[in-house]
């Protein structure tokens, strides 16, 4: 199985996570073939409720560990620090846990506002 990794995830235009077909299909392609395809709706639908619409998703090859991918939900912080960190915590608890067997990890970037 070859997977490319995206180059950078801040190359990829944020898309509004209310229209899934907007994310680009070589990221849905990936996210089948690494075995999460049943739980990432609901990582959009999570990452919509706690971010708000606008993000990114890309596929990026882990450079540690050999065979190993991130699908990277990138995020714009609009909080202040406290409520950034409680969304971030969030985030990942509400996160699914039927992943078992899958090649990647669901991760979350959260960036400064430009």
């Amino acid at each position: 199985m070859t997977i490319r990794s995206m180059d950078s995830a801040s190359a990829l235009p944020l898309v509004p996570a209310v229209a899934e077909p907007a994310i680009p299909a070589e990221v849905t392609a990936a996210v089948a073939r690494l075995g999460l395809a049943n739980t990432f709706p609901q990582v959009i639908e999570l990452t919509r409720e706690l971010f708000g619409s606008e993000f990114r998703v890309s596929v990026e090859e882990d450079p540690e560990i050999a065979s190993w991918f991130d699908v990277v939900f990138t995020v714009h912080a609009r909080d202040d620090v406290d409520e950034i960190l409680e969304k971030n915590t969030c985030w990942h608890r509400r996160l699914p846990h039927e992943t078992a067997g899958a090649g990647a990890a669901f991760c979350l970037s959260i960036e400064a506002p430009s």
